[in-house]
Parts: C-alpha cells; structure tokens; sequence
C-alpha cells in the first residue's frame, strides 16, 4: 500500500504520541490510541514494541514476551524486539535465554547507544557462573516433541539425556510442544518430571495447532512431498488424497507434522543457530525427524535421529506393503536415514533392521539403550515375600501387547487348584481398552485378583513395583517384536526382583533375561508355557525361596547416566570434539 505523505506523518506524530505517554506513565491513554492505530495499520513492528513495553510496566511479562514473539514473526531480526525479549528473560532469571536475545539484538542492532547498552549488560550476566558455563558448552537442539510435562514411557529417554548431558560439557536447547491436550495413554501429565529437568535449561515451546487451515494442508504436504524424490510416487499420493480427502491420509508421517511445520517455521525466532553445535531429534512422533531434516538442510549443522521405536517396521503396526502410505512413508524415512549424520536405534535387531533394510553403513547406525536412572532408586524402599504372591505389569498395554494370554493361564491354574485365590494379587498399569480387560478378567473369574491400576505418575508407579514380589513384562506375539526393548525392563531389572516376560524365543529380551538369569521369558501364545512359569515362581515364593538380585555391573551399563555418556560420544565425534576416556565403541560402557 503506498502512503500519502501526510498519512505517513500522521503515523509519525501517533507514534510520538504513544511514546510519551508510555515515558509518562499514562498506559491506559497509550493504550487506548495503539487500539485506534491498529485500525489503520496492522503489523506494525512499533506498535509491538509499545504493546510490550505496557505489559512489562504493568507486571505481565508473560503477556509482553508473547507480544513480542509474535514481532518476530514479521522481522526476526528486529533488535529491539530482541533486547526486550532479553530483558523480559533477565527479569525472570531465565539467564541463558536472556544472553542468547541480547547476543541475537547485538547482532542485528547498527543504533551505537543500544550496542553499548547491551555490552554492559552482556557484561553483567557473563559474571554469573551459569553463563559462563555456557559460553564454554557446546549446544545440541534438541527436539522432542515429547517431554515433561507430558509422562509417557517415551518421556523419560530424552527427559534423562537432559538430565544429564551438562556433566558432559553439553548444554541442550529444548524444541517440545506447548499445549499438547490430547490426553491419551500416551500423553497424561506427570508433573514430577518437571522437577527432574536442571535449573536454566532452555525450553522453547511451540504451538501445535488447535485448528487445521487450507493453508497448514498446503505447508504439511509440501513438508512430506520435499522428502520424497519419487515423481510417480507423488503423483499416486496426490491422486490418494484427492480422491480420499482424508486427514489421515493428508498428515504424513503422523498428525503431529502440523507441530513440525510451526517448529521449522518459528524456531528461528527462539534460537541462535550459529551458536548450535548439532540437532538431536527422537521419534515418535516421526515427524520430529522431518523438523531436523529440514533444519538440518538449511542450517548445515550435524544431525542425530533417534528412533525409540522403528518407522515402517515398525512392529506394532501391520502395515500393507503395497499400500500408498506405506510405500510413502518408507520413502520419507529413507530420505531421512541417509541424510542424518548418524541414526540411534534402542535394541541392536533394530540397529541390524535399518543397516539391512536401508543399506546404512554400520558406523552410521549405533545402539544406545533405554535404561534406569540411580537417582529413582536412591531412598526406594524395595520389598518382596507379601502376605500374597504379588505381580505388577508397570506400563501400557496397546496394540499386541495384551494381557490376555496371561490372563487365561493364571484363570487355568486356579480352575486346577494349584494356586490359592486368597493368595495372589496381579496389578495392571494402564490399557487402551480396560472395560474389555476387566470384562474378561471377570469372565475368567479373576476380578477379585487382578487391579487395573490405570496411569500412575512415575514415582508412584515405580513405588508400587518396588513393593511387589514379581514383575510382569508383556512384549507381545508377532516375530518382529523380538526386536524391541520395552523401556520398563530396564527399571525391572534394576528392582532386582524376578521377572515373567511374553516375548519371542530368541529376540533381543529373551536373550537379555537369559544371560543375566533373572527370570522366565515364554513365547506371548504359549498357555501352558506361561502357567508353568507363574506356577514356578508362585511356589517359590509360598515356600519363601524366591530370588532376588543385586546390581551387578551387568546391570550398571544401563544406568541414564552412562547412556547419556555414549550419547555425548557420538556428538563429540560428529563436532570433532574431544573424545577422550569416552568409549563409543557397540555396547561398551
């Protein structure tokens, strides 16, 4: 729009106007006239800088830094949009991102009064200790959608490495979700977790969207359509969508690419990139890794990709191999796996899937468990031999994962007369279906013995377990789940007591159970097998001779803090940083 000049100077004398008013302290004028200019003009970078500077004056400055992340969107560059930013974090003692903005403001500012300003206080903050550690730290982006406060199993992997990356000489700059309120098994709310993540680690949050517009379809198929090279494959999918018109079929991989779009649109804004040393990203949700491919592409930084659990084969989802999603999503995850820099897996099958199924190198693709945290266990009272025979299942049952084979054996043994029905209690961590597992339960006429527990946070859970006599690990039928390690075993094992796993003969939990002999492991559809085991273990805890374990260094290596370690080996190989007495070497701790 060209602006005659008496209007361009009409908005000189407003702004002049609201300038002194603010300088006067009369906010409620300001803002009065800002409300009347906004009606002329809208995204005036000024003006959210006025509005801002109200709203630090009036004690809301969580009000003014969104004011202000909302300027960036238009300039990203503007400093005094960046000062201020830096100010509203000094003032809440956020004191690593207050030195990133006025570093970012030092950058973009040619006015010589604001560069001395933010010298002296750059100065000031540099005296703190928390600052001058992190000038000497290396930075890793690291995005995770899931993270506290969210409380899935998922969780804790990413929520440990922050834990402990900074002991490493790491310091992590956090991309999560703000508002996720889906509310699902996957996403309830442990609040405790908040308490495990340090004092002034950085977490930028961003929005997943509430709404979804034609213009985030256009953004997201875009995203998708940019990581495969297929033309004909292109085509057949917009042809799909076309003729399907359905989200499901649009949201490639997962839903949560709307969440990835606004991150690699946003995260500008929130993080100075020459000051990042490499991007960490973990899945799921998969789309994490489309955010750090394309930031990687764009910022030419190294590039780790974690996969907690693998992509198109993934076992718990049947997937037809002719499909168009699928064909489509194992070309994402192709582009992926050969463009990051390196690829972590959580069980070594894992690690062989993807070197064999994409052709990776072997040093491309490395194992870095999931573990326990000794800190959990530091003042935890661990019990056994209760009044009944007690068994715990800690964590969620979907997919194959189900209780009902387990459930029938038990019900057969009592129906023989070789348990006691007063003497055995089974707890049960949260299900996809519970109406359907206490239906059965009940059919099987076991509702007096079996308690769905539903979600628990983790201290609690990990309380309850520490109480019990025996823990039950359900992994589930189908062959490729042999690959996986659920991330409660490692908890299992650490709690030293005896273990009941459904899990495929000869997979990777099978073989960990085994070698370091701490219980039973039968095939999820043996029946009988099952029965013979809890019936195993049920006399040896009547007759007062059930096991118990010490924390051999077997089980050490498992340990979040020594995992985290051979984390920060592979990031210090990757920033041909100092690697030494830090041994990166396949399953060496």
């Amino acid at each position: 729009m060209n602006l005659s000049e008496d209007f361009k100077l009409q908005q000189v004398k407003l702004k002049e106007n609201i300038q002194f008013l603010i300088e006067c302290n009369k906010l409620e004028e300001a803002s009065n006239i800002i409300a009347e200019y906004e009606t002329m003009i809208n995204n005036d970078i000024d003006v959210y800088s006025f509005k801002a500077v109200i709203a630090i004056m009036q004690n809301r400055n969580e009000d003014a830094m969104e004011i202000l992340l909302k300027a960036l969107d238009f300039d990203v560059n503007n400093a005094d949009i960046l000062y201020n930013l830096g100010y509203i974090f000094e003032s809440k003692k956020e004191y690593k991102n207050a030195y990133t903005y006025y570093r970012k403001a030092k950058k973009n500012t040619k006015d010589e009064q604001l560069m001395l300003q933010i010298d002296s206080v750059m100065h000031e903050l540099e005296k703190l200790p928390v600052i001058q550690d992190y000038i000497k730290s290396k930075k890793v982006l690291f995005i995770a959608y899931y993270f506290p406060p969210i409380g899935s199993s998922g969780v804790q992997r990413s929520l440990k490495y922050v834990k402990y990356l900074k002991q490493y000489g790491w310091d992590p700059i956090v991309v999560t979700v703000k508002n996720d309120d889906s509310n699902t098994i996957f996403t309830k709310k442990d609040e405790t977790f908040l308490n495990e993540i340090p004092d002034e680690t950085q977490i930028v949050r961003i929005d997943m969207p509430t709404s979804i517009s034609s213009n985030h379809i256009k953004e997201v198929i875009d995203l998708a359509c940019g990581l495969i090279n297929d033309k004909g494959l292109k085509e057949e999918y917009f042809n799909y969508i076309e003729k399907y018109k359905t989200l499901d079929f649009i949201l490639r991989p997962d839903v949560y690419i709307l969440w990835a779009n606004n991150v690699i649109k946003q995260i500008e804004k929130c993080v100075d990139f020459d000051d990042i040393d490499i991007i960490y990203t973990t899945s799921s949700p998969y789309s994490d890794h489309v955010a750090g491919f394309f930031l990687k592409q764009h910022y030419n930084k190294p590039w780790v990709a974690d996969f907690r659990d693998e992509w198109s084969n993934n076992c718990y989802a049947r997937r037809n191999k002719n499909d168009i999603i699928y064909k489509f999503d194992y070309s994402m995850e192709e582009k992926i796996v050969n463009y990051a820099d390196k690829i972590i897996t959580t069980t070594p099958l894992s690690s062989d899937n993807y070197r064999n199924i994409f052709n990776l190198d072997n040093e491309k693709v490395i194992t870095i468990t999931n573990g326990y945290d000794e800190d959990d266990f530091q003042n935890l009272e661990i019990i056994s031999n209760n009044d009944k025979f007690t068994m715990i299942h800690n964590g969620v049952l979907y997919s194959v994962r189900t209780p009902e084979t387990f459930f029938q054996a038990v019900s057969n043994l009592l129906k023989k007369g070789l348990i006691d029905k007063n003497k055995f209690k089974i707890y049960m961590g949260p299900t996809d279906d519970d109406d359907r597992w206490k239906k059965l339960s009940k059919e099987l006429l076991l509702e007096d013995n079996i308690e769905f527990l539903g979600y628990l946070n983790h201290k609690d859970s990990l309380r309850l377990a520490a109480k019990v006599d025996s823990l039950l690990l359900i992994v589930g039928s189908e062959k490729r789940t042999g690959a996986v390690y659920p991330g409660k075993l490692f908890e299992y094992l650490r709690l030293n007591k005896p273990i009941l796993s459904l899990s495929p003969i000869g997979g990777v939990v099978d073989k960990l159970i085994k070698d370091l002999d701490r219980g039973f492991n039968i095939e999820f559809l043996d029946v009988e097998g099952i029965e013979k085991a809890y019936l195993n273990m049920y006399q040896m805890w009547k007759d007062g001779k059930l096991k118990s374990y010490n924390t051999t260094e077997n089980i050490m290596q498992f340990d979040r803090k020594v995992l985290t370690k051979r984390l920060v080996a592979l990031f210090d190989e990757l920033t041909n940083k100092d690697t030494k007495n830090i041994e990166l070497i396949e399953g060496k701790n």
